[in-house]
Order: C-alpha cells, then sequence, then structure tokens
C-alpha cells in the first residue's frame, strides 16, 4: 500500500498595520490631500482563502502576479470590512476590494521610488473597469471638512469614489485620495422638496492657515461636479409670490451654505449677480433679477443661528438645541437702475431700495410637534415703468406667512401710484380718488394656490348739476401676484362692463366702461364701451309710458402668448312700456348686435342676432315672450398652403423647366 504526498499552496492575506491615521494636508509642503478621513481601520485583519493571484496592472513590467494583484475568491473581488472616522470623529464603515503591492514594485533597488511604477499602478487603480473604487456608503452621514459651526459640513453620503495619488512625501510613494462623493443636499432638499445624490469634489477650506491669512474667507469647501439648478418658480410662496431668485449651487460654503457663481470670487465674499443668479431668475416674472442687484465686493457677513445679515443670499442648514432649520435668508441687498427697453426699473435713491427674504423651516427634534415653516420678504422703495402705458411706484411689495399664520400681502404704493403715459394720460386726472394706501389693508383680499390678488374698489357718488346726472361710477384697482413666477399683473377700471356709468342731460344720455390690465410684458387686456341715446317718460295719471332707444360699441383686446385678438361690437337696444291704472302694463324690448371676431389682423369671424322680448303683466298674472335670431359669417381663414396653390403637375413642370 502506497501513499501520496500532496503539496498544496493556500493563498491568504494578513494585514500587519490595521489602522492608519491621516493629515488633511502635506506635513511637508502643505497642500490640500482632498482626503477628509483622519484615520483609517481594517476590520477585516485575515482575509479567507483567495483564488491564485492575477496581475492587477498589465502596463507594468514586472507582471509577476503575486507581487501587484486584487485579492478574488470565487473570481470575485475580495472587499475588505472598514471602518473610517472623518475629520469631525464621526464613524463611516464600508466595504471595498483593495490592491496588495510589494515594496520591490514602488522601489529601485537603491532604495529610491521607483517613479515610473508608482504612476502606472495610480492610473491603472484610477482608470474605471479595473477595480471598483466608487464605495457605497449608504447615505451615511459624514463631514466632508472640519466645521465651523456644528453639522455645517455633515451630508448624507450616497458613495465615494477612491483614487491613487504618487507622493514622494509618504512612504511607499503613494497616497489615497477622494476624487468625488455623492451627497444629498439637504438644505436644497427642504426648499425645494426635490431629493437627488449630488457629485461634489472637495477643495482646500485653508485650515491650515490663521484666519486671517485666508483667502478663502467664506470657507468653501466642496464644488459641485455639475450645476444644481435650484428653481423657485413652482416654489415662489417660499419667496415671495414677486420674487423668483433662481441660481445654480455650485459650490458649499461653511458660511453660506449651498451658493451659486464662481467659487473662486465666492471665496473672498465677492458677490456678482451676473454669475451667481440663472436667466430665469426674476422679480414680477419678468424683470431680470440680476440686473437689478448690486454687485459687492468683500461683502460683510454674518451668519449666527438667530440673525443673518448677508448681501449673498444664504442656504443652508443649522441646528439649534430644539429643531433642525433650513435657512433660506438674503436680507441687505441694494437695487440698482436698468433700463429692459420696455420696462424701465428705478429705485427710488442710491441709499433706497432693498430686497429682503428670510424663509425658515423647522424640524423639531420633538417627534409631538410638527414641521413649521415661516416666510418674511420684501422689495420696498422701487418705480416700474412700462414704456407709453404706465408707470407704477411702489414703497414696498412684501409678503409673509407661517405654518400656523395666514398669508399676509401688504402692496404699498406711492402717492400717485399709476402714472398712465401717452394717450391714457387723461385717466391720471381721476387718481386723486385712490388713496396712496389702497393696496395695504384692502377692501378684499383672494388667496388661492395659484397666487394673490388684492385691490382696491371705491364708488363715487351721483353728481348733479342743474340737467346734467353723472352716475354709478366706480373706480377700482388690483394686483396679482402669482406664486407660480408668472408676471406681476395689474388692472384699473373706471367702471364695469356690467356696471357701466350713466350721464344724462335733460332726455338725452349714455353711458359706458374703461378697463385695462397689463404685466411687465405688456397690455393683456384693454375693455371699452360707450353707448348713446335718448329717452322720453310721459305720465298722465291714469296711464305713463317711456320709451328709449340707445346704440353703443363695444371694443375689446386681449394678447396671449404675443398673440393679439379683438373684439368689436355695435349694437341698438330701444325699450318701450306703457302701464294703465297700475292694472295692466305692455312693455317691448328690441336688442340687434353685429359682433366681429379679429385674430392676427384678420376677421375669422362675424355674427349678428337681434331679439324681441315683449312682456304682459294683468292684475297677477304675467306672460313673457321671447324671439331670437342669429346668423354667423365665417371670416378670413389662414392664408392657403402651398399644395392648395401648387398642383404636383404644375411642380414637376416647374422643375423641369430648370433641368439641365
Amino acid at each position: 500500500m502506497g501513499y501520496t504526498l500532496v503539496n498544496r499552496q493556500r493563498y491568504f492575506i494578513v494585514v500587519n498595520e490595521e489602522e492608519k491615521k491621516y493629515n488633511p494636508y502635506n506635513p511637508n509642503t502643505g497642500n490640500f490631500k482632498s482626503f477628509p478621513f483622519s484615520t483609517v481601520k481594517f476590520i477585516t485583519p485575515v482575509t479567507p482563502t483567495i483564488d491564485p493571484p492575477k496581475a492587477f496592472c498589465t502596463d507594468l513590467n514586472d507582471k509577476q502576479p503575486d507581487h501587484q494583484f486584487v485579492p478574488r475568491i470565487g473570481g470575485m473581488d475580495f472587499k475588505f470590512k472598514m471602518m473610517a472616522y472623518d475629520l469631525e470623529g464621526n464613524e463611516v464603515d464600508f466595504e471595498m476590494p483593495m490592491v496588495f503591492v510589494t515594496t520591490d514594485i514602488t522601489y529601485l533597488p537603491n532604495g529610491s521610488y521607483n517613479i515610473a511604477n508608482i504612476g502606472k499602478l495610480n492610473n491603472c487603480y484610477n482608470s474605471k473597469g479595473i477595480i471598483e473604487n466608487e464605495i457605497s456608503l449608504r447615505n451615511q452621514k459624514m463631514a466632508m471638512t472640519r466645521s465651523e459651526t456644528a453639522g455645517d459640513t455633515v451630508f448624507e453620503t450616497q458613495s465615494v469614489t477612491f483614487n491613487a495619488f504618487g507622493t514622494l512625501d509618504e512612504s511607499p510613494g503613494f497616497r489615497p485620495g477622494c476624487k468625488e462623493f455623492e451627497i444629498f443636499i439637504g438644505a436644497v432638499e427642504n426648499l425645494v422638496g426635490d431629493r437627488a445624490a449630488q457629485r461634489i469634489k472637495l477643495v482646500d477650506d485653508e485650515l491650515n492657515k490663521p484666519a486671517g491669512q485666508r483667502k478663502n474667507k467664506a470657507g468653501i469647501f466642496a464644488q459641485l461636479i455639475e450645476a444644481l439648478k435650484i428653481d423657485f418658480n413652482g416654489n415662489a410662496d417660499k419667496t415671495g409670490g414677486a420674487l423668483s431668485p433662481n441660481f445654480s449651487v455650485t459650490a458649499l460654503s461653511k458660511t453660506l451654505g449651498a451658493v451659486g457663481g464662481d467659487p473662486e470670487r465666492m471665496k473672498g465674499f465677492d458677490f456678482n449677480p451676473d454669475q451667481f443668479f440663472d436667466d430665469a431668475a426674476k422679480l414680477f416674472g419678468v424683470i431680470d433679477l440680476k440686473k437689478i442687484i448690486k454687485a459687492v465686493n468683500n461683502a460683510t457677513v454674518n451668519v449666527n443661528a438667530d440673525s443673518v445679515q448677508s448681501p449673498i443670499p444664504v442656504l443652508k442648514n443649522i441646528e439649534t438645541k430644539d429643531a433642525y432649520i433650513t435657512q433660506y435668508m438674503w436680507n441687505s441687498a441694494s437695487l440698482i437702475s436698468y433700463d429692459f427697453g420696455f420696462v424701465k426699473f428705478k429705485p427710488k435713491s442710491q441709499v433706497a431700495g432693498k430686497v429682503k427674504v428670510e424663509t425658515k423651516l423647522y424640524r423639531y427634534k420633538d417627534p409631538s410637534r410638527q414641521k413649521a415653516l415661516t416666510v418674511d420678504s420684501f422689495i420696498d422703495d422701487f418705480a416700474v415703468e412700462i414704456a407709453d402705458v404706465a408707470a407704477i411706484d411702489f414703497k414696498r411689495v412684501g409678503f409673509s406667512t407661517g405654518s400656523d399664520a395666514k398669508v399676509d400681502v401688504n402692496v404699498e404704493m406711492a402717492a400717485q401710484p399709476l402714472r398712465f403715459l401717452g394717450k391714457l394720460s387723461f385717466i391720471n386726472d381721476l387718481q386723486r380718488f385712490i388713496p396712496s394706501d389702497g393696496f395695504s389693508d384692502p377692501p378684499f383680499l383672494d388667496v388661492t394656490t395659484s397666487g394673490v390678488r388684492t385691490g382696491y374698489s371705491l364708488a363715487l357718488p351721483y353728481l348733479q348739476l342743474g340737467a346734467f346726472t353723472l352716475s354709478h361710477v366706480v373706480l377700482g384697482a388690483s394686483i396679482s401676484l402669482p406664486f407660480d413666477g408668472s408676471p406681476l399683473a395689474l388692472r384699473f377700471n373706471f367702471c364695469e362692463k356690467q356696471q357701466p356709468f350713466t350721464l344724462t342731460v335733460m332726455g338725452l344720455g349714455g353711458g359706458g366702461f374703461l378697463s385695462l390690465e397689463f404685466d411687465m410684458h405688456g397690455v393683456r387686456e384693454l375693455g371699452a364701451a360707450l353707448e348713446f341715446g335718448a329717452a322720453v317718460s310721459i305720465n298722465l295719471g291714469v296711464a305713463s309710458g317711456a320709451v328709449s332707444i340707445m346704440g353703443g360699441v363695444y371694443y375689446k383686446m386681449t394678447m396671449d402668448n404675443g398673440v393679439k385678438s379683438y373684439e368689436l361690437e355695435g349694437y341698438v337696444r330701444i325699450n318701450g312700456a306703457l302701464s294703465v291704472l297700475g292694472l295692466i302694463t305692455a312693455s317691448v324690448e328690441f336688442m340687434l348686435s353685429l359682433v366681429a371676431d379679429m385674430s392676427g389682423g384678420k376677421v375669422s369671424r362675424v355674427w349678428g342676432a337681434a331679439s324681441l322680448k315683449i312682456k304682459i303683466e294683468l292684475f297677477m298674472f304675467s306672460k313673457t315672450v321671447t324671439l331670437k335670431t342669429q346668423r354667423q359669417f365665417a371670416g378670413a381663414g389662414a392664408d392657403p398652403t402651398f399644395t392648395m396653390m401648387i398642383s404636383e403637375g404644375e411642380w414637376e413642370q416647374y422643375c423641369n423647366s430648370f433641368a439641365a
């Protein structure tokens, strides 16, 4: 009976240095390392039996597989359990594959670094597909750098992408780094309601320098790989309705939170609105916000848990003993004049004109308390001139609300709030009847989910001078502040279509109305009507009667998405009534009208209507008979198409005439 001896070789790795400490700065050069972990520990000090090694980097001349390889089990990369501590001491655990490299790869026989091999190893590690270096952190909270106030650099972190760097200052000639992180920016999520991981890269916040020597005064510690757009057009109720300060987040700051614009300029608190705000950032839905905000260099910024004074928008989370608070604060920016051509924006003086937006979302630590939102914003001391139509002077446009409070809108106009220009300047004579604070404490306030409409209506007393009588005169004005970023709209009316004024001189009389609605783009609707006629009545005691005949014209112009449409109506109305002893009454009303709809410079349709109404009352009985007729005519249709005008045969004949 013979015996067979078997020689078996088993591979496994024993980690001798289970813990390594790191400095965020190179101790010799002071260069920033982009590595936010102070300590990294192996929780798996010994691997199970691994597969026979295979060379990791085929670019190396030394291709001995057991000199540089990724430990694998069953053909799959073995993932070491790791524990890391960030610069604030928070624990972060994860699993990741490693590359095993012997020192004869990274050192030359004379003991110096093999720079060529180290460079090739780093390139292989940093190349996608060779090894998994994007590691899931499972949304654990970690600090990206040291904090100045509790939690200002801590974020839920979805993943980290490691990379390798060559260095001659540390053994064994290379060091780990973090290429990018995927994090959730809580302040942005809480403000606009969208949750999505954002890719960032770390930048030097200069913590290794004394505070007085830092160029990075704002504490910029990270830049976004792709700018994140913050759109308030669907959330304008969180900034004040009239104001949509849309911007793109480009960096993260300890002082300012999520910021836009050029990160290098923001480091010195240099605020350039033209770089900070997006083109969609609007005042009243049409005025470019970045054109009317004053630029500031080396701005004075004071941010703490109780108050914020900053000409630069601040968007960040803070923690108090009772709650986590998301703040969007912007409260010391100044306005400047700008001519947009059709619209001119003007602060009243160089020192006047301020913007304030303060939005706070409270998430209380006490689970029995619900979230709370407070909004306080205003824009004051400015005028908006709409060329050839009107000028509007504002003392203040204010907006405030809260979770437990009603919406409070304060639109305070100047002493002469609306000044009509050009052909409408005659309306200025009526302005003295509208009080300057008519919008501040208005008789009506309509609040809906889409916006706020506030306004004033004033009925004037009858005016009678001899045979002259003016009655039913009502003056009104209103302002609409949409929450969806649509333009602010203003409306002025001298009476209404359904309630026209009446002017009579002896037996002759008439009436009408005028209404004008416009926004910052221009006139949205213009309506007017005038009628004139005669009325005669007689009373003989036993019998009385009256007859009137009125003729009028009604005009309406509307602007919708840049397309004007018109409606023109002419009508004649005849009324007659006869009463005998108050027991028998007969009345007749005849109405004849002709209406034309016009759009795109063409009459789209014309229709006429006629009605005759006869009513007879006898004692306690009454009967009404109405006869109606209507005729409609199609107007000019669309322009004929090319195929309608040219047949296929004609087109072929035309083309053949030019053929060679």
